[in-house]
């Protein structure tokens, strides 16, 4: 999983980094790819800010919308009667799951909801680099965001703030997926360098997919259990001493062992 840390290209504009932006409908035939990325990332710059502002606070999100404490509330539906979707937004795709969350980013308060697809969209930038897909680590969710006090509304697509922090390309103003970066930070209140949140305050977690055959990409200790993230959906739970699984509830699958087992499709807080 890349979603913690983006590879680095040597990026240069060239005709094929244009065309295929252009078929992906990122960019317009009749804009400069160049001159876009010039403006954004210059627009950042006068605010001392720089892409990678964006992404991390991004990341924040999605750590504390898969990993931490929030709640599900009718309000984050009944926000959305007013907000226009793009034209034709999920159509060709079909969901495969909606996680809504209260969330608080730089003191807003923010209703979050992330519509995960089982489709994915894969940069049209980075694929001129690399044949391997990571559209599924950073192409297969959008978030809407709803300022709690004010009902202001941002919509981001997941892959817009990683494509940014990699190439400075948050697509063309023609199209209805842009994320205009000064008001991505407007929104969020970003007035500095955006720093990771900890990871050790984080207890609760909410897997979605049943299966494990990944390295582990986090661990988190205590002194009395070491839980290992795997891509995101499945927790495995070594504890550091005799526990009653029975008290851990049906979703737990167990390994075998006396002290560890897999968490699956659930959200348990230890």
């Amino acid at each position: 999983m890349e979603r913690l840390k983006l590879p680095t290209y040597s990026f240069r504009i060239n005709p094929g980094i244009i065309k295929n932006c252009i078929l992906s409908g990122h960019l317009d035939e009749s804009e400069n790819l160049n001159e876009l990325i010039k403006e954004d990332i210059q627009s950042l710059k006068l605010r001392n800010l720089s892409p990678k502002d964006i992404w991390m606070n991004h990341t924040n999100i999605y750590l504390q919308m898969n990993f931490g404490k929030g709640d599900i509330t009718k309000e984050h539906f009944e926000c959305l009667e007013n907000f226009k979707f793009p034209p034709n937004y999920g159509i060709h795709w079909t969901s495969r799951d909606t996680i809504t969350k209260h969330i608080t980013v730089n003191g807003r308060n923010i209703y979050s909801i992330c519509f995960i697809w089982n489709g994915a969209e894969r940069c049209p930038i980075e694929s001129f680099y690399t044949q391997k897909n990571f559209s599924y680590e950073r192409g297969d969710r959008d978030y809407l965001f709803i300022d709690k006090d004010t009902e202001d509304v941002l919509f981001v697509p997941d892959l817009v703030p990683c494509q940014g922090a990699m190439f400075g390309f948050y697509q063309g103003k023609k199209s209805p997926y842009r994320l205009d970066p000064i008001r991505y930070i407007n929104f969020f209140r970003i007035q500095n360098t955006v720093e990771r949140i900890p990871f050790s305050k984080i207890k609760s977690w909410v897997p979605t997919v049943m299966f494990y055959k990944f390295k582990p990409l986090f661990k988190f200790s205590n002194t009395d259990y070491d839980i290992f993230l795997y891509n995101g959906n499945i927790i495995e739970v070594l504890f550091k001493k005799k526990v009653d699984f029975e008290l851990l509830g049906s979703k737990v699958h167990y390994s075998g062992l006396d002290n560890m087992c897999f968490i699956l499709k659930d959200t348990i807080t230890l």
